[in-house]
């Protein structure tokens, strides 16, 4: 319960509240103009205030530097105590913690007699959490539990994303979040809401990791996941091949030096095979010569007979013409011979160097064999190693392969493994929520009779357990009424402060903020304060709503409440500088 919200600068407009109904308004002044509105005069900022103070991150309001300097004082009644916190916009990591903390959590606050005292602002929540909602002050809370600033704004809604639906207080707030703290405010099994995020979490990160690995096999094996196993048989069979190679390789170590003399041997014979067929072809010329000679002795003959020819005709041939053919015929003779005797020479050279050429020709070749045979039957360092790289290379592909196969069979041993624990959870959940029928009737009997205050006709709180874990809805039959999400919104709420207010720790209040009340039909307007008076007055605990003046109704319709009322309207803002909540306006 909150007794009074405080600054430490004068401009401030405190706010002192009472037990049960309290009313802030905010008017108009006759100062006004149509341009200023009842919007900045401070409501919701009261309600950044008193969150920062329990804890929360400061909103957008006190987030500005004129404010750097402020700090806020928060009086308390909890647990029997009177406890005052302090924290400033300058130093917001601390609070400073004034009166009797030690009904909280034990050795959560350690205060010195008659004192105040700082402490950090994580440990001031943790405080909160046990003196409000009965929480455990764990050294190290585990992830989903509910907490202290998850469970308080649903009886101090700030902003309007808050009135969206009455089971998040955040446009943003997840599944499992909705269902921890909605379950754990209404007395069911939370635990269960807890292992549902747990397996969700889990269902998240095996869809992350399935992903993964679906996008390494397609890097590896590219087409579908089927391919994967048979470029598996594929890499085992190259992999044996290599090292079979590997186990019959023979490594001479000089394989270098014998493959360049075997190189060089095969140029040597190349040359002397060419030099062969040079002087072949140049033996077999010098052979047609030799028996293109053959002709001139054949021509000596005829020219004989030509002579006798000539005799036998009576024809005297002159003694000078006989003697110069004589001479010409011995000339050519003896040419003859001397050509026949050159081309003999140069044959029988040419047959000798050809022979000894085919001789070496012989021993080359049968060296160039015996070293041929050693590099057929043994093999280079070099070549071995880039053997051993080629099995290295196979070896460390077919492992990864084999893993990706193993990561996917688990992968889906684990899909089939979650699949069952949902649907154990599932069971043992509904189980538990038939075990819970008494809590789940008493917080629908108050949903009810709420609504039914309302509408004149009763609502639904749905509670059950659906195929995503507990599923929680509300229903308000009234066809053609405006603002109804709203007073879903109203109902429910209602119904926690109404079913807290019991406990030995509980809030003791519930706040709303006007946009609460935004287009509401003026009938339900005026039933739902004089609900919530009703019933924050029975149960003793605290109501506090901010309120427009002209979104007041009149006549009949308040059923004799009077929000003007001084007794219920704890402080009066207005839109001028001197009336708004800070005291000044920048």
């Amino acid at each position: 319960m909150i007794r009074c919200v405080r600054a430490n600068k004068a401009t401030f407009s405190s706010v002192r509240f009472e037990p049960g109904f309290n009313v802030v308004l905010a008017d108009k002044t006759d100062k006004s103009s149509r341009k200023d509105s009842r919007n900045g005069a401070g409501k919701s900022l009261l309600i950044e205030i008193i969150h920062f103070c329990l804890g929360g991150n400061p909103g957008a309001s006190l987030k500005k530097k004129e404010l750097h300097d402020w700090r806020f004082t928060l009086d308390l009644h909890l647990g029997g105590k009177e406890l005052s916190v302090t924290r400033g916009l300058d130093h917001p990591s601390k609070v400073e913690v004034l009166g009797d903390a030690s009904f909280g959590p034990a050795d959560l606050l350690s205060p010195p007699t008659g004192g105040s005292f700082q402490v950090k602002t994580t440990e001031w929540t943790q405080f909160l959490g046990g003196a409000m909602f009965g929480l455990s002050a764990d050294e190290k809370p585990q992830p989903f539990m509910p907490g202290f600033r998850n469970l308080f704004p649903f009886f101090a809604r700030s902003g309007r994303d808050a009135f969206a639906s009455p089971f998040r207080h955040h446009r943003l707030t997840r599944i499992g979040e909705e269902q921890i703290c909605n379950s754990f405010l209404l007395e069911l099994g939370w635990g269960y809401a807890r292992e549902w995020q747990l397996l969700r979490e889990k269902e998240t990160l095996l869809k992350v990791y399935r992903k993964a690995s679906e996008a390494g096999v397609a890097q590896l094996v590219p087409g579908s996941l089927g391919e994967l196993e048979a470029e598996r048989v594929r890499l085992e069979q190259a992999s044996q091949r290599t090292e079979n190679n590997l186990r019959s390789f023979k490594i001479h170590p000089e394989y270098e030096r014998i493959e360049e003399q075997a190189s060089a041997l095969t140029r040597q014979i190349h040359e002397l095979a060419n030099q062969n067929v040079a002087d072949g072809r140049l033996l077999e010329h010098y052979q047609r010569s030799m028996a293109g000679d053959s002709g001139v002795v054949d021509r000596e003959h005829t020219s004989t007979m030509l002579e006798e020819a000539y005799q036998e005709a009576g024809v005297v041939l002159p003694g000078l013409v006989k003697k110069r053919l004589n001479d010409v015929k011995q000339f050519h003779h003896a040419l003859v011979q001397g050509r026949r005797g050159f081309l003999s020479s140069e044959a029988e050279r040419l047959e000798r160097h050809i022979a000894a050429r085919k001789q070496e020709l012989a021993g080359l070749d049968g060296q160039r064999g015996s070293l041929m045979q050693v590099l057929e039957t043994h093999g280079a360092l070099a070549e071995y190693n880039r053997l051993q790289a080629l099995r290295q290379g196979a070896q460390e592909k077919l492992a990864e392969v084999r893993r990706r196969i193993q990561q996917l069979k688990e992968l889906e041993e684990g899909r089939s493994q979650l699949r069952i624990e949902f649907e154990t959870l599932r069971q043992t959940t509904r189980r538990d929520l038939d075990d819970r029928s008494s809590a789940k009737e008493q917080a629908i009997s108050l949903f009810n009779a709420n609504s039914e205050a309302l509408y004149d006709a009763p609502g639904n709180l749905i509670i059950e357990v659906g195929r995503n874990g507990y599923h929680f809805e509300v229903e308000i039959q009234r066809t053609g009424a405006t603002g109804i999400e709203n007073m879903k919104v109203f109902c429910y709420d209602l119904t926690l402060a109404q079913l807290w207010a019991s406990k030995q720790h509980h809030p003791g209040l519930l706040l709303h903020d006007s946009p609460m009340f935004d287009g509401v039909d003026e009938r339900q307007k005026a039933a739902a304060w004089m609900r919530a008076k009703t019933e924050s007055e029975r149960l003793g605990f605290q109501y506090i709503c901010m309120v427009n003046t002209d979104d007041i109704p009149e006549g009949e319709v308040m059923q004799g409440l009077d929000m003007r009322d001084s007794s219920l309207v704890r402080t009066v803002l207005t839109d001028q500088p001197e009336g708004c909540l800070l005291g000044i306006r920048f």
